[in-house]
């Protein structure tokens, strides 16, 4: 019995759709890494050996915190900030005391939203997400440059 998946999702031609958070979401997992802004999905490049490093050196620390608080902290997981967006942050954290719902996605607003910029996505990372998550109320965005 094989292991391979029966499907293989590789260019299922979701980029330029549109579609709502729900729609989006309700597609599952795909080969290919999307977000959705404004109800557009939008394509997502893999993250570079750069990209990677400085995530991991920010999640080490995190979680050195985590070990002595209730802290909850994602990386790179699916957050619906409302009906026609779900974007995908590098890092995102609940203070102590807060824990969001277990599910395939997040749904409640975390605290802190970490976003490594990559020459592909920073101005839109700065910008439009930058405005995208204050609207939905997240307390503390990291832009690493």
């Amino acid at each position: 019995m094989s292991a391979l998946p029966q499907v293989f999702p590789f260019n299922s031609g979701l980029a330029g759709l549109h579609l709502s958070a729900d729609q989006f979401l309700a597609i599952g997992e795909t080969l290919e890494r999307y977000e959705v802004a404004r109800g557009v999905v939008m394509p997502m490049s893999r993250p570079t050996m750069r990209h990677q490093a400085l995530s991991l050196q920010l999640l080490e620390q995190l979680l050195e915190y985590r070990r002595t608080s209730t802290a909850v902290i994602f990386h790179e997981i699916d957050w619906r900030l409302d009906d026609q967006t779900v974007y995908s942050p590098d890092i995102i954290c609940f203070r102590p005391g807060r824990s969001p719902t277990l599910g395939t996605y997040l749904r409640e607003i975390p605290d802190l939203v970490i976003e490594i910029l990559s020459p592909g996505n920073k101005a839109f990372d700065f910008t439009e997400k930058k405005d995208d998550y204050e609207r939905a109320g997240v307390a503390e965005y990291w832009a690493i440059d």
